[in-house]
């Protein structure tokens, strides 16, 4: 897969040897083989995944997914590439409209994960899952309880508490122009991105549920 044979595009041909292995991966018996068409699957499924073809990813990971048992997929040897498997596919399930598919990924690195962090993709997609579905309270108190995960604290505000934030934010914000906002650090600490990503998940729904839901 290295070369270019017939002046085929390296990627076309890894496509197609995956696809390949997928349809005859009954007949695959060799752990090691076995390693190297899940890795191969899930790099010809991120490729199609960029080109949108998610029910041709969907398939490649489906398969991967189960080519080998629990115990040998969560070794530490492929812990990681079994998290980006387990994540990724709950991810192309949801775009699908496969939501119960993606909710048994999701059920599985959250069995499996060992820390919070790896479990972050996974709590976005069941977050998306139950909006998707218009389980909007179910999804507020799934953020709830992610967020509590990563060692922050957020409930549904009181009007009280609304207005009393807002106006501590005014008061940071007097004398500072635009240029001070743009130069403030970029936030680079991960959960408190993942916080941010959860909670901007939900904002949208708080015109549909409620307005405090908004200013979580």
């Amino acid at each position: 897969l290295g070369e270019r044979p017939g002046g085929m595009e390296v990627e076309s041909m890894k496509l197609l040897a995956a696809q390949n292995l997928t349809i005859g991966s009954d007949l695959i018996e060799e752990k090691s083989e076995k390693i190297k068409m899940v890795e191969l699957s899930l790099e010809s499924a991120s490729i199609l995944r960029s080109k949108c073809a998610y029910d041709k990813a969907a398939v490649l990971l489906r398969v991967a997914s189960k080519l080998l048992s629990q115990e040998t997929m969560w070794t530490p040897d492929l812990y990681k590439t079994s998290i980006d498997v387990f994540s990724t596919l709950a991810e192309i399930e949801l775009a699908v409209y496969e939501y119960q598919r993606s909710s048994v990924a999701v059920g599985v690195i959250l069995e499996q994960a060992t820390s919070v962090e790896d479990k972050q993709r996974a709590h976005l997609v069941d977050v998306r899952g139950s909006i998707a579905q218009s389980r909007y309270d179910e999804s507020i108190r799934k953020v709830c309880t992610y967020i509590g995960e990563l060692g922050s604290r957020v409930s549904l505000p009181s009007k009280a508490t609304i207005v009393k934030e807002m106006v501590r934010v005014k008061f940071a914000l007097r004398g500072k122009s635009d240029e001070d906002i743009k130069s403030l650090p970029i936030l680079s600490d991960k959960r408190k991105k993942t916080v941010m990503a959860l909670l901007n998940e939900v904002a949208c729904i708080g015109f549909w549920r409620s307005c405090n839901t908004m200013y979580l």
